[in-house]
């Protein structure tokens, strides 16, 4: 689902990483759209009933497909100061 792919053994030895954060007040999560549906609309699969056919095997409506997708997705906190810091951010293919 995520634009890079990642080798599994360097998936298994990752290391757990501590974010220098304190005291989380907040935690934002961001999703958001970068597509221009209707110029790239002949990369989906689009049946005769003009329902586009997702990856877990649903179809969905056209228009359904333009409000509910997205392509980013973005994870950050903020420490009682209202410091932020990124933890996640990674675009969805």
């Amino acid at each position: 689902m995520f634009c890079d792919e990642y080798d599994k053994t360097v998936i298994e030895n990752r290391e757990l990483k501590r974010f220098p954060v304190n005291h989380v007040s907040k935690i934002n999560l961001s999703v958001g759209i970068g597509i221009d549906y209707e110029s790239e609309k002949e990369d989906y699969e689009v049946d005769d009933k003009g329902n586009v056919l997702l990856i877990d095997g649903r179809h969905i409506p056209w228009e359904q497909v333009k409000t509910d997708g997205f392509d980013y997705l973005e994870i950050s906190v903020k420490d009682e100061t209202e410091k932020s810091q990124l933890i996640l951010t990674e675009e969805l293919s």
